[in-house]
């Protein structure tokens, strides 16, 4: 009887290779989670189930590798390899100071491994966070102008978003003129930068800028201060908010930039009610064509200049409009009171319906 060498071959092959191995590498984890916690960093992720050509995986085939990314320095660090659960907690073993991690997951299985670009957990800030004063400029010296002076996290969530910091720009005005846009500091002999976001004009997008944590622990009256250039008629706005120390984002102003003439302005905020925490604060750009005004100009959003000092004499802030839906009251040294009695000098706190708060000085 002659015999079938080619079914006799592939039926070896199949011998050698058992149905349930992947032929591509697996996709790569998804819902990669990071939560400080007292032991350390717990990770969480979910199971993954598919190959990149879309085919089924079992996941218990599937094991992980997990690394530790300094995001100041991009500087990877393998932390666990070959663990087949999808949780980590990362101990943080000789890990000191104020820091900034995430963490990558990588997923292998014998067809190969997932994505090196892809399987990032958020951002964590560890440690107490920098002293007082905060003094960002945006102007030490990088490899090609101008870099911030703290540590900051920038983001984008797609679309054609640019955010840097720059020495230079330039705006087109309602009344079709240009202004270009120099850092507040500058001068003939020296360069000044800032930060500047244009969000995508064409599609729905947000622009993010966060700093490093700031200790507000020594209990003394706080204010937050930074200058935005602003000019007439535009489109956009930003907001600012404070993340406190459970991770809780908390929004101070949503301005529009605007003003009669095109040039920066100044705006105060008093940081009282987060002393005894250390706080992050983040701009935010966000831009829909879709639901912009028709009438007014793009403005690139720039901010300079921003400082977090004792005592700050904080000014009316500039917010979105709102009503008043609560009154609070605090010292000059921060401490909070029922009422001020007549002739103290006080920090006057207007909560408004719309999120953003009001504060200024005032002498009962």
């Amino acid at each position: 009887m002659q015999k079938n060498y080619l079914t006799m071959a592939l039926a070896a092959i199949a011998v050698i290779a058992p149905a349930s191995a992947s032929a591509a590498a697996p996709m790569p984890p998804s819902n990669v989670v990071a939560t400080e916690t007292p032991d350390g960093i717990v990770l969480t992720w979910t199971a993954v189930n598919e190959n990149q050509d879309e085919e089924y995986v079992d996941p218990s085939e599937v094991v992980y590798d997990v690394f530790r990314i300094n995001a100041a320095t991009d500087e990877s660090t393998a932390v666990a390899q070959d663990i087949a659960a999808t949780t980590y907690t990362d101990p943080l073993t000789g890990i000191t100071g104020d820091n900034v991690f995430k963490w990558q997951v990588i997923a292998k299985t014998d067809g190969g491994s997932s994505s090196s670009y892809e399987g990032y957990s958020n951002e964590v800030f560890l440690g107490n966070g920098v002293s007082r004063p905060f003094i960002e400029t945006f102007n030490t010296p990088g490899d090609w102008g101008r870099q911030a002076d703290n540590f900051w996290v920038a983001a984008h969530n797609g679309g054609w978003s640019d955010f840097r910091v720059d020495m230079s720009s330039f705006a087109e005005l309602a009344d079709g003129s240009y202004a270009y846009i120099y850092g507040i500091d500058r001068t003939e002999e020296t360069q000044d930068g800032f930060v500047y976001f244009e969000p995508s004009k064409w599609s729905a997008a947000e622009a993010t800028y966060t700093s490093g944590k700031i200790s507000l622990a020594d209990g003394i009256a706080t204010g937050l201060s930074f200058h935005y250039y602003a000019a007439p008629s535009p489109k956009d706005s930003f907001s600012v908010s404070i993340i406190d120390g459970n991770n809780t984002e908390h929004l101070i102003a949503d301005i529009k930039p605007e003003a009669a003439e095109a040039g920066w302005k100044k705006a105060d905020y008093a940081l009282t009610e987060y002393i005894g925490q250390s706080i992050r604060i983040q701009f935010k750009v966000a831009y829909d064509p879709d639901n912009a005004p028709e009438e007014g100009v793009i403005l690139p959003i720039c901010i300079d200049q921003v400082t977090v000092m004792n005592n700050t004499d904080v000014s009316v802030a500039e917010t979105a409009a709102g009503s008043v839906i609560a009154t609070e009251y605090y010292t000059i040294e921060g401490i909070r009171i029922d009422s001020p009695r007549e002739g103290q000098l006080v920090i006057r706190r207007d909560i408004m319906d719309n999120g953003s708060v009001k504060t200024s000085k005032m002498l009962k």
